[in-house]
């Protein structure tokens, strides 16, 4: 399963979830907003896992870490663990929900680094010469 596959499974299963549990979740990843759902008074980033998440690093932008710190009481990290086996039809994915203070105690053990995210535009991928 390719990456943006297993983003949206978990982000619709998470929605799923907030919704049953009575929650307005709505998927904001196309506004601008810093995390995947906004649902009141939570912000959800989901980080999402096909196997097992035990042991993984859990990679989060400035711009979350930022929110994070913000909305320490608002922030929630949920990472959706074995998504492969849930598409399998082999059960239903794990979901970790870690809150904000647990989040911001991860977060001061790591060293933070810039990443570069620069788009592959179609004039460069058109013109670039190719190995066979």
């Amino acid at each position: 399963m390719a990456n943006m596959e297993t983003e949206d499974f978990a982000i619709e299963y998470v929605l799923q979830l907030e919704r049953a549990a009575g929650r307005e979740a709505r998927d904001t990843r196309k506004t601008g907003d810093p995390v995947d759902i906004v649902s009141p008074a939570r912000l959800i980033e989901v980080k999402a896992f096909g196997r097992s998440a035990r042991g993984q690093a859990v990679p989060l932008e400035q711009r979350q870490v930022d929110a994070l710190r913000a909305n320490p009481d608002r922030f929630f990290l949920y990472v959706v663990e074995n998504i492969n086996e849930a598409r399998a039809g082999l059960g239903d994915p794990t979901v970790l929900v870690l809150d904000g203070a647990k989040v911001l105690a991860m977060v001061a053990t790591t060293k933070s680094v810039a990443t570069y995210w620069p788009t592959l535009r179609v004039a460069d991928y058109n013109s670039a010469p190719r190995l066979t």
